[in-house]
């Protein structure tokens, strides 16, 4: 390598050994030898065991290098773009892991391709929260995420504190129990990141484990409705005591249940006690 090229390695070397990260743009006409450069850094990178995605803005630029793509095949970049556009890579599919766990991408040829390829991409690989989207009536994922708090403007000034210590597993509590919360914590994580699912075709389809599932009214009853019979005149009690559910239907299986079989007792408070 020349000097320049030298130059151009290292820093994106130690970029990457120093977990820094950065945007780089190699500039140089033909012949300085940007495709050597691109080759070195891939040779490099790979040789370590590190994940290297060669793409290019046509697919001509992608045959020379190493495994290359067409940015379009690779990051699913929708024809239509606008400013607020993001690529189709779904969530726990192999190629959101692939990107996920590349230290490099390589962009031959960049300038051919509008901006908003580039800016489309930045925001696919941007952190999306663990919590709660904002509701979008009839929005798209690209809708959702452009009305998320980490899209405002502000975020960029906002100081993140991150929590990581789950307490539920530091409480006084048996060795079966602590190991039961700590499965379910992290399939809430995993729900969270996308990849607690049974699907690989990009649907958003989650399968509940058996064990958090109760079966029949009995059990809801009795797990929600602890000494419901002598509590039945006791307001307070159905306060702090209801059961969520997901449809109308569901709702009144679940008050008629209360209401014939699990409370045979004259004074009956009105249905909407008991669910909610």
């Amino acid at each position: 390598m020349n000097k320049d090229q030298r130059k151009s390695f290292d820093v994106i070397i130690n970029a990457i050994n120093g977990n820094q990260g950065g945007f780089f743009f190699v500039y140089g006409y033909g012949g300085t030898g940007n495709t050597f450069l691109y080759n070195t850094l891939s040779a490099a990178l790979r040789s370590k065991g590190k994940i290297v995605l060669n793409v290019a803005s046509s697919g001509i630029a992608s045959l020379l290098l190493p495994n290359g793509r067409t940015v379009q095949l690779r990051f699913k970049i929708p024809l239509d773009l606008n400013e607020d556009s993001v690529c189709c890579i779904k969530q726990g599919t192999s190629l959101s892991k692939l990107v996920c766990r590349a230290k490099l991408i390589i962009w031959n040829e960049a300038p051919m391709l509008n901006k908003m390829c580039y800016e489309a991409l930045d925001r696919c690989l941007r952190d999306i929260v663990r919590q709660i989207l904002p509701v979008i009536p009839m929005g798209s994922r690209q809708d959702i995420i452009q009305a998320a708090i980490n899209s405002s403007y502000l975020w960029q000034h906002c100081n993140i504190l991150r929590l990581t210590i789950n307490m539920r597993l530091t409480v006084r509590a048996t060795y079966t129990s602590l190991i039961d919360v700590s499965h379910f914590a992290s399939w809430l994580l995993d729900i969270g990141d996308g990849i607690a699912r049974d699907s690989t075709d990009g649907e958003s389809i989650v399968v509940m484990p058996d064990e958090i599932i109760i079966q029949d009214f009995d059990q809801l009853v009795d797990f929600v409705y602890r000494k419901l019979l002598v509590n039945i005149n006791n307001t307070s009690f159905f306060k702090v005591h209801s059961i969520l559910v997901p449809t109308l239907e569901v709702v009144n299986d679940v008050n008629y249940y209360n209401a014939t079989c699990g409370c045979r007792c004259e004074n009956l408070f009105k249905l909407r006690y008991f669910v909610s």
